[in-house]
């Protein structure tokens, strides 16, 4: 899918002095998905599906609700592209980022996974960096994104943990 999502109104933004150059917020947003592709499986194992194009135009989901976010220093950035040989690893990173905050975020803000959403971009231009968003799946808005934002570092330094603490060899 071809996803965007628009800083409406920041509510609140804060730098934790445990994180340096990172700012945390909390807004109001819009996000937006439009789909024009989808992978076509034979069975549900199939390890090589088709790519079928969708020949026509499917309105646009929006949802305006709230998201937690948290912005990445460039000089994150520079230390990766040197670290590695992944096609985009600043944008990798960040997806992998953005998905390991949704698998701890249920334990924090005791909520179901499916009641959340992500989306991380190399570059918002509305933080001036790469940018992680989690953002209440629901209208509006239900406190999930408010919770994870009081909650930050605790939630961050889950996320640290985990990594640190992981013995994959390759990540």
């Amino acid at each position: 899918p071809e996803e965007s999502i628009s800083l409406d109104n920041i509510i609140e933004e804060r730098h934790p002095e445990s994180l340096q150059n990172v700012t945390v917020g909390l807004a109001e947003v819009t996000y937006k998905s439009n789909v024009y592709e989808y992978l076509f499986k034979k069975h549900h194992d199939d390890e090589n599906p088709e790519k079928r194009y969708i020949n026509q135009d499917l309105p646009t989901f929006k949802l305006d609700t709230e998201a937690f976010y948290l912005t990445v220093p460039d000089v994150v950035r520079q230390r990766v592209s040197n670290m590695t040989n992944v096609d985009h690893p600043f944008l990798a990173g960040l997806h992998g980022i953005e998905h390991l905050l949704m698998s701890l975020f249920p334990l924090e803000v005791l909520c179901e996974q499916q009641d959340i959403g992500g989306l991380s971009l190399k570059y918002y231009s509305g933080t001036d960096r790469g940018t992680i968003f989690l953002y209440d799946n629901i209208p509006g808005g239900v406190g999930l994104s408010r919770t994870a934002f009081n909650e930050a570092e605790t939630l961050l330094g889950r996320a640290y943990d985990l990594v640190v603490e992981c013995e994959c060899e390759h990540g």
